[in-house]
């Protein structure tokens, strides 16, 4: 038998969102200057990116709580405006693709405190570095479990 997770209004939960908004360390690094360092929360335009700047934006977050067996954590990014590459805990674990949904699953990876960055190049200017990041907790269907 698999027991849910329930909310503290007595609901059962299904899935679970951790917005990761900010703050975020983002280090751009234009071809003819100098590294320019700035605190972000996300979604933002950041008119320092332009073609052929590289940058880095990084976020530190814990380990969700109560994370019960039946349970996946997936780190998700919305519509990415760039390929980033993508880094938990300083272990690469994928590229976004454009425009293109980014989903994997980190329960396994997860630490007490946890480093997640993202690196890439600006192909256009002006564009979002992504929609949102979240972390999301899944129920796993019970015969995963198994």
């Amino acid at each position: 038998m698999v027991v849910c997770p329930v909310s503290k209004f007595g609901l059962i939960m299904k899935h679970h969102r951790i917005r990761l908004r900010g703050p975020w360390q983002c280090i751009i690094a234009p071809s003819d200057l100098a590294p320019i360092t700035q605190t972000i929360t996300v979604p933002c335009l950041i008119p320092e990116i332009v073609e052929g700047t590289s940058f880095r934006i990084a976020r530190k977050l814990g380990r969700p709580s109560t994370l019960h067996a039946e349970e996946a954590v997936y780190l998700v990014i919305t519509k990415p405006g760039y390929a980033f590459n993508v880094f938990w805990n300083q272990k690469e674990i994928g590229i976004t693709t454009v425009d293109e949904d980014f989903e994997y699953p980190i329960k396994e990876l997860l630490l007490e405190r946890n480093l997640l960055e993202m690196e890439g190049g600006a192909t256009q200017a002006r564009a979002f570095l992504f929609e949102e990041t979240f972390l999301e907790i899944r129920i796993l269907p019970s015969d995963t479990l198994l």
